[in-house]
């Protein structure tokens, strides 16, 4: 669940750090994500500028997230011992 601005922010970083090792494309249908994303700018402070920041960049974000931590999700199976 996303709290707060750090949340939001970090959630904005992991998806960028996805989107430069590639681990993270999308189709050509979801081309209003993609031009949300290169509408996100950064302050000078190093901080995100929330005003550039819609709902689609928001919840482009907030999904790549969630689905990298659960990895059930994704149909992978656990790493631990427990299994």
């Amino acid at each position: 669940m996303i709290n707060n601005r750090k949340d939001y922010e970090r959630n904005l970083n992991i998806l960028l750090e996805k989107m430069e090792r590639r681990e993270v494309t999308f189709s050509p249908q979801v081309a209003h994500s993609i031009k949300s994303l290169l509408n996100v700018r950064k302050a000078p402070n190093g901080r995100y500028n929330f005003l550039t920041v819609d709902e689609h960049a928001r919840i482009t974000a907030n999904s790549i997230v969630m689905m990298t931590q659960n990895r059930r999700f994704l149909g992978e199976e656990s790493d631990d011992d427990g299994k």
